[in-house]
């Protein structure tokens, strides 16, 4: 597999995570969660230099900075999400820190 696991620092201190694995017909990229825009947009690079394989990274729709800059790369939306929660009123992310999930098969 393709080194797309990374993390970006700043101040000394860690801004961003991002991981990945193989999927059946792509790697996954998910979850990114990071302090902004900026650092989510940095570690998705690094993935994609990395990365010669088809990939599938699953971004929420608030997202529309990374939404479009992934847009401009050839990446098209390929199916809609929906999260439910069960016996919760919130999610159990953080939806200003979540750039993408770790997949609808994980929950």
């Amino acid at each position: 597999m393709p080194q797309v696991d990374s993390y970006a620092e700043r101040n000394g201190k860690i801004a961003g995570v991002m991981l990945g694995r193989n999927g059946r017909v792509a790697t996954q990229i998910g979850p990114l969660v990071a302090d902004d825009e900026n650092i989510a947009t940095a570690l998705v690079q690094r993935a994609l230099a990395a990365t010669e394989t088809p990939i599938f990274i699953d971004v929420p729709d608030t997202k529309n900075a990374l939404i479009a800059q992934l847009a401009a790369q050839g990446f098209a939306s390929q199916r809609p999400l929906t999260r439910m929660l069960l016996g919760r009123n919130s999610a159990y992310d953080d939806g200003l820190r979540t750039f993408a999930v770790v997949g609808p098969e994980f929950g």
